[in-house]
């Protein structure tokens, strides 16, 4: 199985993606990944790298240097045609990968720990929240949120936490800020709206009510509206009055890419573009020779 885990703007008006190709085992030691350029114009695929191991997450550094964190605890960049991997020397599972304004970046483990690093090359600092910890988002430096099993929120910078009760205990996979104060959290069957002007009070939240029994398993704030990759369930849209959806494509991940929305449903990958959505996907030829692929 293929499946497409992160994005990035290329060079040339292409578009870069990290994807995972797992055999029928489900072993997680023979999931193998791979850096693809696809070209919107043309609709093609194309090889520019494979990796031995699992990646788990992607963002694009300041310095276009594509930054990715792997199964197995390591730093994964990837420039000018060259990987460098980097230990962050720790046990856990790791789940994924946020960027940081400023080149920093917040790796996230099934630990319960968090490791950010100010720069891709700095050593990290280890935080520890308890619960496993799936997601993060970032507006300033100074202004994170983090979230994870068991209802798990977290607000706050490298200096001090603020633990969000949301009186749930419901697994929390997605967090997307809208600004320094304001954020979206998503989950199992839940998705709230959080806004913070001051750690000294209790947050103001807002339980929103979503269609039938979705999980929020990405949320990504677009245009004026707010886009919830729901899994099995498709890819949902709200302008805060009502929902849409929009697509019935198994989305697990959402990413915003210059004026592009870019949606991952395992081997299929969708983008909105100019108020069209657009549909590719990723065959195992091209993983396996190189080839490109329409």
């Amino acid at each position: 199985m293929i499946t497409i885990l992160g994005i990035s703007r290329g060079i040339k008006g292409q578009l870069t993606l990290m994807a995972n190709l797992s055999l029928s085992s489900g072993d997680p030691d023979e999931i193998e990944s791979f850096i693809v350029d696809y070209n919107p114009a043309t609709k093609k695929f194309k090889k520019i790298k494979s990796f031995p191991g699992w990646l788990t997450g992607m963002v694009t550094a300041p310095t276009s240097e594509l930054v990715m964190v792997s199964a197995d605890g390591e730093l994964v960049c990837f420039r000018s045609g060259k990987i460098q991997v980097k230990s962050l020397k720790r046990n856990a599972f790791m789940n994924g990968l946020a960027l940081l304004p400023g080149g920093g970046y917040l790796a996230l483990g099934d630990d319960g720990s968090a490791y950010l690093g100010k720069s891709i090359s700095a050593k990290s600092k280890k935080y520890s929240f308890g619960s496993s910890l799936y997601g993060a988002h970032s507006f300033s430096g100074n202004k994170i949120v983090i979230v994870g099993d068991n209802g798990t929120a977290v607000y706050g910078s490298e200096k001090s936490w603020f633990r969000i009760d949301l009186n749930t205990d419901s697994c929390l996979f997605s967090a997307i800020m809208i600004d320094e104060h304001k954020f979206y959290i998503g989950g199992v069957e839940t998705l709230f709206l959080v806004n913070i002007q001051d750690l000294s009070k209790q947050p103001r939240i807002r339980k929103v009510k979503l269609p039938d029994k979705l999980t929020c398993y990405a949320i990504e704030y677009f245009k004026g509206k707010l886009f919830v990759g729901a899994g099995e369930n498709g890819l949902w849209a709200w302008d805060n009055i009502k929902w849409n959806q929009v697509s019935k494509a198994h989305v697990h991940a959402l990413y915003k890419v210059d004026d592009w929305l870019a949606a991952m449903a395992n081997n299929t990958f969708l983008y909105l573009n100019k108020g069209k959505w657009i549909k590719s996907q990723l065959d195992l030829k091209v993983l396996r020779r190189g080839k490109t692929q329409q």
